[in-house]
């Protein structure tokens, strides 16, 4: 193992596991890792790798980082087992670099994904993508075999308006995205593989169930907001492959990785797909596609074609 890792343990959460590659930022509001957690600071603390652990720094958060019942003025290391508390989240750090082979990182505790996290590169849906590729089997486990469509989405321009709108309205609009998400993916058979802020990895058993509830989810946005406000718009990427249940992991890695990288090309309001989910839909009448465009996706070889879903053919 090259780098630390650090655990964020989030009331109402399953803990999430980062391996800390670079200097990374965690708050509300910031270039690196989102936290839904109010009693924190927009940017609250700082972790960096260093020789032994992480290093922790406060930065100048309004309710403080702790370390034990001591409120940390200065940067301070933290070795394996150590943790800082901040709002209801605690950071523990359970691995550190060991330049002698070990077990593997997550031992036991299968309930615990990890994900790699390079601040200022990375949209929410890169962090739930990253987190279920650190553990296949979490998102493997709801579909046993066959055929999946797999979906990302977050909603646009969502640290803007933060800002904009301010701390308790923004939290009132997240909580009713994300229970309009939940809603729509129960009554088309999906099931909610990540969640992670404004950022939701999905799988549904078929790619039209996909698109319908990708649709009922932007039209229910539109009355969470009153007339003339900028309303709620998600985008949404959605790519359809095989599952193999006694695959490395590699083969569903590489369609969760193109799922994701679709989402980031998809515009506000937007449902785009790859060509094989288009494939799949294709002879329905009651959907059609938009122009299709090329676009490279990051972390992939070659060109790919992607497709805007229109509803109603």
């Amino acid at each position: 193992m090259q780098d630390p890792v650090v655990e964020i343990t989030q009331t109402g959460r399953r803990p999430l596991r980062l391996v800390v590659t670079d200097a990374l930022s965690v708050g509300r509001d910031c270039d690196g890792l989102l936290l839904d957690d109010r009693g924190i600071s927009r940017t609250h603390l700082l972790l960096e790798a260093c020789p032994g652990g992480v290093r922790v720094t406060d930065l100048e958060s309004t309710n403080g980082t702790f370390l034990g019942d001591a409120r940390i003025t200065e940067p301070v290391v933290l070795g394996k087992g150590d943790e800082v508390r901040f709002g209801d989240c605690r950071a523990e750090v359970v691995a550190v670099p060991s330049p002698a082979p070990g077990p593997p990182l997550i031992g036991g505790r299968t309930q615990t994904a990890v994900a790699h996290v390079r601040p200022g590169t990375e949209s929410t849906i890169d962090v739930v993508a990253s987190s279920v590729l650190a553990d296949p089997m979490e998102a493997r486990r709801e579909h046993r075999q066959g055929t999946i469509t797999i979906v990302f989405s977050d909603i646009e321009d969502s640290t803007a308006q933060l800002t904009a709108l301010g701390d308790e309205r923004w939290y009132a609009d997240l909580r009713a995205h994300n229970a309009i998400v939940e809603g729509a993916v129960a009554r088309h058979r999906g099931s909610v593989v990540k969640h992670q802020g404004d950022g939701f990895m999905l799988t549904f058993p078929s790619a039209w169930m996909a698109v319908q509830a990708a649709f009922e989810v932007n039209e229910r946005l539109q009355g969470v907001r009153a007339t003339g406000e900028q309303p709620l718009r998600v985008r949404m990427g959605m790519h359809t492959g095989e599952v193999i249940v006694d695959d490395s992991g590699d083969l569903f890695g590489r369609h969760v990785n193109i799922a994701a990288r679709i989402a980031n090309e998809a515009s506000a309001a937007e449902v785009l797909v790859s060509t094989v989910t288009r494939a799949v839909l294709e002879g329905r009448d009651d959907v059609a596609f938009g122009p299709g465009r090329s676009t490279d996706l990051k972390g992939l070889e070659g060109s790919f074609d992607v497709w805007p879903v229109l509803v109603g053919g």
